[in-house]
Order: structure tokens, then C-alpha cells, then sequence
């Protein structure tokens, strides 16, 4: 599948308002409301995505071979690993007509049980 074929289909299963950016930064969709990027000013995607390009992972790759343990307990709940999903709202208008609010939570909230997570 090309870039070209992904992004059609992105724009075709998202909604109006995704630009199928190569990097999805909240850019292109800023002060869209409503939209996948930001509402109001349009920055908030933005910031959180240069704070994120702040970040690396440093790997010491001169250490034998071990099974890594990725499991937190993050507010009293036991996690397969340290990430919870976010909740999405109005997930119709903003991202099309394949899901409603509460079937994709739902969605949501069934994938993240299933791999050791909360949403």
C-alpha cells in the first residue's frame, strides 16, 4: 500500500477534518473544531507533540539478553504496561460514521482490558 493509498483511506474512515498528514502533529487540522487536532486556538496537539519529540528511549545495547518487565501499578491497578488510552467524545462528528461515541469506547475499553490496561 502506498502513502497515497493510506492517506485516502484515512480521509475516507476519519472523517472531513483528518489531512492524512505524513506527520500527524495537529497542524494541519489547528482551530478545526470539530477535529481530530485541536479546538478553540489549535495548539494543544501541537505542544504535545514537539514535547513528545523531546523524548528518546536510550537503549544500553551491551547487556546480555533478559525478558524485559514492562508491568506498573498505576493508581492502585496493576498494568501489563505504564499506558492507559484516553476516551474519545463526539466521535461521530469528529471522526466519521464507522463508530458512535459509546461503541467506540467501548471498543476502547474491551482492547485495553484485554491487553492488561485501563482506558
Amino acid at each position: 500500500m502506498s502513502y497515497a493509498d493510506l492517506a485516502a483511506a484515512a480521509r475516507g474512515n476519519i472523517g472531513p477534518y483528518c489531512r492524512a498528514c505524513p506527520v500527524c502533529g495537529g497542524r494541519a487540522c489547528a482551530g478545526v473544531m470539530p477535529g481530530p487536532g485541536d479546538k478553540g486556538v489549535g495548539r494543544v496537539a501541537e505542544k504535545n507533540w514537539r514535547a513528545w519529540q523531546g523524548l528518546s528511549v536510550n537503549m544500553d545495547t551491551l547487556h546480555e539478553s533478559f525478558s524485559a518487565d514492562t508491568s506498573a501499578c498505576v493508581l492502585g491497578h496493576g498494568l501489563s504496561v505504564p499506558v492507559m488510552i484516553g476516551p474519545a467524545g463526539d466521535v461521530q462528528r469528529h471522526y466519521g460514521d464507522a463508530y458512535d461515541t459509546v461503541s467506540y469506547n467501548r471498543c476502547v475499553l474491551t482492547a485495553a482490558a484485554g491487553e492488561g490496561t485501563l482506558a
